[in-house]
């Protein structure tokens, strides 16, 4: 069965394999978005699971090629700027800031270093989750459960700097 994944990856895009199917759906999603536009949908979007009932519309189109049908372009950003348009950025603005909070915090220094390691911690997490959604859509269930973390996190940091109280910048 790995075979299967592995000559989807040599193959690129050519063949029926998984990864060709998600950027064909990607192009068709951003090809509606385009088709739709207006410039009420260009800063507010479609509306909340615009683009699935739209991706589930045309992969029905396309059944007879591919022989499947599925609900997601398998990329959260295409989706959430189908759904919210503009209003999306605020939700991927929340990254940039954490980022920004866990770089500035690495570049501190402190007597003990579990803040660091948060911070380090934090950030890798906040890679993952970007990453991972330019493959597949974010589910709100992890969303929920990230942010948490994300929360405890940054909340753990900021104990650290009031108990210290003295630290410096490297």
């Amino acid at each position: 069965r790995i075979d299967y994944y592995i000559s989807g990856i040599t193959r690129g895009a050519k063949g029926q394999g998984t990864i060709g199917i998600r950027i064909d759906n990607l192009r068709l999603l951003f090809a509606e978005w385009q088709d739709n536009m207006d410039p009420i949908n260009f800063v507010l979007g479609h509306g909340l699971a615009k683009s699935r009932e739209a991706m589930f519309y045309l992969s029905a189109q396309m059944r007879f090629s591919t022989g499947r049908l599925v609900q997601t372009a398998h990329n959260s950003y295409i989706e959430f700027l189908y759904d919210f348009g503009l209003a999306a950025f605020l939700y991927f603005s929340v990254y940039a800031v954490l980022v920004w909070t866990y770089i500035k915090t690495l570049r501190m220094k402190f007597n003990d270093e579990i803040p660091r390691y948060m911070a380090a911690s934090g950030l890798v997490l906040v890679l993952f989750v970007l990453l991972y959604g330019m493959t597949d859509g974010i589910k709100v269930p992890f969303q929920i459960s990230q942010f948490g973390i994300h929360g405890f996190m940054t909340g753990l940091i900021h104990y650290y700097m009031q108990k210290e109280n003295n630290f410096t910048r490297v």
